[in-house]
């Protein structure tokens, strides 16, 4: 299975470098539901190859995917125990989510979502300066 996984992955890869993006939405589509067999679906492997496809499917201009695909991330990504490394992941989804509703004039979504993209990043810099002064 592991084989087969990172077949699909490469020649998925290799397509979206192509930029021949059905292509790799079809093989990376097929590496995800074997990932997810192999893994299971609340793992961070899994949340990377959900932005891969959200964002192949922003590229093919196909909206509704691409927001399942990074919502499916960041709910993947909520559930692991790195919530630092998570929180930076989250921010940069949010971020692609807010700037995608944005492109098809969905202007509540968006502001949703880049706000909730600022609360992550304020929370951020808050708690590294708490980190800063313990260490003062």
């Amino acid at each position: 299975e592991n084989e087969d996984l990172l077949l699909l992955i490469h020649i998925g890869l290799k397509a979206l470098e192509d930029e021949k993006y059905g292509m790799a939405r079809a093989y990376l589509t097929k590496a995800l539901d074997l990932q997810i067999q192999i893994v299971g679906k609340y793992h961070v492997d899994a949340s990377a190859m959900h932005e891969v496809l959200g964002d192949i499917s922003a590229q093919l201009s196909d909206y509704d995917h691409s927001l399942v695909h990074y919502s499916e991330s960041i709910k993947v990504l909520r559930g692991l125990n790195d919530k630092g490394r998570a929180k930076l992941d989250i921010l940069r989804l949010l971020e692609k989510e807010g700037n995608l509703h944005f492109r098809f004039e969905q202007k509540d979504l968006a502001l949703k979502s880049l706000t909730d993209a600022l609360i992550i990043q304020k929370e951020r810099i808050e708690s590294q300066n708490v980190v800063g002064k313990c260490d003062a």
